[in-house]
Formats: structure tokens, sequence, C-alpha cells
């Protein structure tokens, strides 16, 4: 699967827990999945799909499915996660797991498919007002 995101400040940044039940339950989807040989994008991606969607609800967003852009039907992205604003913030579209993700999203890109860049992240950590070393290059 292939998320691109805005990644903006949300309303909750708290990071998924192994144990958070959306989570399990991705999991234990995709297992009764594979107990059907079913490892296919078209299978896997409703699991996602349904992760996306809690994920984006307890943030205050929500994930739309192919969700066109205004006056462009050929470039559908799987699904557009939008803030309580109707702006979106991140992009899904599904991918099979031996599918080369740069080569896929450069495609993507030039036929015109919607997409966010990711702002650069600042390599200093800060502590009031004076950046302290992350030790991240």
């Amino acid at each position: 699967m292939l998320f691109l995101s805005a990644g903006s400040k949300m309303k909750s940044e708290r990071p998924l827990k192994p144990t958070d039940s959306a989570l399990r339950a991705y999991y234990a989807e995709l297992e009764a999945y594979g107990r059907q040989g079913m490892l296919h994008e078209g299978a896997l991606s409703s699991a996602f799909q349904k992760l996306l969607a809690e994920c984006a609800r307890r943030r205050g967003w929500v994930l739309i499915p192919q969700l066109a852009a205004p006056g462009d039907r050929r470039n559908v992205p799987d699904g557009t996660v939008r803030d309580e604003n109707s702006l979106p913030r991140g992009y899904w579209e599904a991918k099979d797991s031996g599918d080369d993700l740069k080569a896929e999203i450069a495609k993507k890109i030039a036929r015109g498919y919607p997409y966010v860049r990711q702002p650069r992240r600042s390599h200093a950590r800060f502590r009031g007002d004076k950046p302290a070393a992350s030790g991240v290059k």
C-alpha cells in the first residue's frame, strides 16, 4: 500500500501501538485473506482501507474512496484523506507487494495523479527556544 501524505500536524499524533484494536483487526483480516490464498492488491486493499479510514476518523479527518479531482476522471486515487475543511491531507493508492514503489509513484505523478510533497523536516529538535542536536543526519 502507498500513502502519500501532507505530513501536517494532526489532532492526535499518537502513533498506533501494536495492540491498537484497529491494527489488530487489520492484521486479522490479512491473516484470513492469507488462509484463503488471497494476497493480491484487490483483496488486501479493502483491509487497508478500513484501517486508514479508522485512523483518519480518530483525527477528525475522513477517507473518501475513489474521489476524482474536479474535471479529472482519468486519475482517481484509491482514497483521499480530507480534513474538517475538506482539504486533502493525503492520497492512497494500493499497490502489489512486488511493485517497484519508486517507479509506480513516478508513473502516477507523470500521469497527473494528485500528490502532496512531504515537507523537509528539520534535523534539529527544539527545547524551549534553543535547538538541540538530534544526531539525525
